[in-house]
């Protein structure tokens, strides 16, 4: 059983959690996935944070529902790391998403661009940066050299990027 972070336990129980949640997962779902238990647990749960200004970064809400539909950039980092990625939150108002692996590590995509980056292998952690506003770590693709982000040109070899390979 996977429970909210000690930490957000209220912000989860103000959005209608309890201990009891057993929401009924989708078939599509392999059972052996941390989706599985994620949906389980929190399906349908819209957590909002208390922080007005975030750490690094705005602050985020978390919509955890099942993401419809697989970008082709979602398709090509997928093959990229060799995993089964499977949406399972949208956040930032509407405006991104989050994936997990089938190894537990925690994924976000903006709908502003292709980007795709990593929150932590953790489902505390995934919580803690979105709540608390902390920056993913970005992740480039083999032939992608700089990106900008956030206003600001971001290199391969920057300290914050997360390598995968």
């Amino acid at each position: 059983m996977m429970k909210p972070p000690r930490k957000f336990e209220l912000n989860f129980v103000l959005a209608g959690y309890s201990r009891r949640f057993d929401a009924t997962v989708d078939e599509s779902v392999p059972t052996d996935h941390p989706a599985f238990t994620i949906f389980q647990q929190f399906d349908g749960l819209h957590i909002h944070s208390n922080q007005g200004t975030g750490v690094e970064c705005e602050t985020s809400d978390i919509a955890f529902q099942p993401i419809e539909g697989v970008p082709q950039f979602v398709s090509d980092w997928e093959k990229r790391l060799d995993t089964k990625l499977i949406g399972v939150a949208i956040v930032f108002n509407g405006s991104g998403q989050v994936w997990v692996s089938d190894t537990n590590d925690f994924y976000l995509t903006r709908d502003s661009n292709n980007g795709f980056g990593w929150l932590g292998n953790t489902f505390e952690r995934l919580v803690e940066c979105l709540l608390e506003g902390h920056r993913d770590s970005p992740m480039f693709k083999p032939d992608e050299e700089k990106r900008i982000i956030a206003g600001e040109t971001v290199k391969k070899d920057d300290p914050r990027v997360h390598s995968w390979s």
